[in-house]
């Protein structure tokens, strides 16, 4: 819900973190974010999501890449952006994430589902909500499997 309504407020976002609003590379103001989501000041990191969230589809190429590349804290807020954006370009990787090591990123990747809608991952929910090491990602499992049913009985 914060994010929603951050998002209503990206173009002062975006001239508060000195971004023209006529760029004509978005490219650059979207690694600009992208570079920002790391940081220790968790307003900067929510306001670079929203403003990753209302670049939308252009920032999915440069989001995958943070997501295999980046620290952990870029991947997790990375995860997050593609889990509110929605392309399902995302789907893949974030099911190959299921199985990091870190319990965060795969709590994050499996949350991101909520605006996703793919059955294939229905056995690999199964499995995490029966056999995953940490009780937040059993949990998030079970919320995803429980709205994907919800999702194909309406």
């Amino acid at each position: 819900m914060k994010l929603h309504l951050l998002i209503g407020f990206t173009f002062v976002i975006l001239i508060l973190f000195g971004i023209p609003l006529d760029a004509s590379e978005p490219e650059d103001a979207i690694k600009y974010q992208i570079d920002h989501l790391n940081s220790s000041d968790s307003v900067v990191r929510l306001l670079a999501k929203a403003n990753l969230v209302y670049f939308g589809d252009k920032a999915v190429p440069l989001l995958l890449k943070a997501v295999e590349e980046g620290d952990l804290q870029t991947k997790i807020e990375a995860i997050q952006v593609l889990g509110h954006i929605g392309n399902p370009i995302a789907i893949d990787l974030l099911i190959k994430l299921f199985d990091h090591d870190h319990w965060e990123v795969r709590f994050y990747a499996i949350d991101a589902f909520r605006n996703l809608k793919s059955k294939k991952i229905i056995p690999k929910l199964k499995s995490k909500i029966l056999h995953d090491e940490h009780k937040h990602v059993r949990s998030v499992a079970f919320l995803i499997l429980r709205r994907i049913e919800d999702f194909d009985d309406t």
